[in-house]
């Protein structure tokens, strides 16, 4: 069962680092040159079934600007076990040589607003202004019966160049 997780996991951070996905942004003037880095997340427990073996999944996207200048950042979960629209968040400010990390508790309360309940699924699409940015993922799966980690995966996510609307790179101060 340890080897099956194990493949299960190098499948999902293989599968993140090439998806692309198609996120709806607002609508207004673009012409801001941006990255879009597109990011596999799976949360919760999984009963054995044909798609995810029986077990604890977490998934830790770590994001760090270690550019000279700050960035503006946005992030969207957008589920793939869960029908709906994925909710706009606000954009956030990462300053200069700082980082942060979303994790299954970000996903569920903050970028899904709480919904839906169980395993989670989906991506999460990171985009930043102006700036590349570094994005990795730490995927860890534990064992349901004693909660011993069985398989442990870090990927990193390339980033695709984008055009962005110029009122989406703006912060409130």
């Amino acid at each position: 069962m340890k080897k099956l997780l194990s493949a299960t996991i190098a499948a999902v951070a293989v599968f993140c680092a090439s998806a692309p996905v198609a996120v709806a942004g607002s609508y207004g003037s673009y012409g801001v040159n941006g990255y879009q880095y597109a990011v596999k997340y799976v949360c919760g427990t999984a009963e054995d079934n044909v798609l995810i073996h029986k077990g604890d999944y977490r998934t830790a996207i770590n994001v760090v600007n270690a550019n000279d200048r700050g960035t503006v950042v946005h992030a969207l979960a957008v589920p793939t076990n869960e029908r709906g629209e994925p909710q706009p968040n606000p954009p956030a400010l990462l300053e200069a040589f700082t980082g942060t990390e979303i994790d299954c508790v970000n996903i569920r309360k903050v970028l899904l607003q709480g919904r839906p309940t169980g395993l989670l699924k989906g991506m999460v699409v990171l985009q930043s202004c102006r700036r590349s940015i570094d994005v990795s993922t730490v995927y860890t799966t534990a064992s349901e019966e004693n909660g011993a980690v069985v398989s442990s995966q870090v990927a990193t996510s390339a980033g695709s160049r984008v055009n962005l609307n110029y009122e989406d790179c703006q912060v409130l101060q």
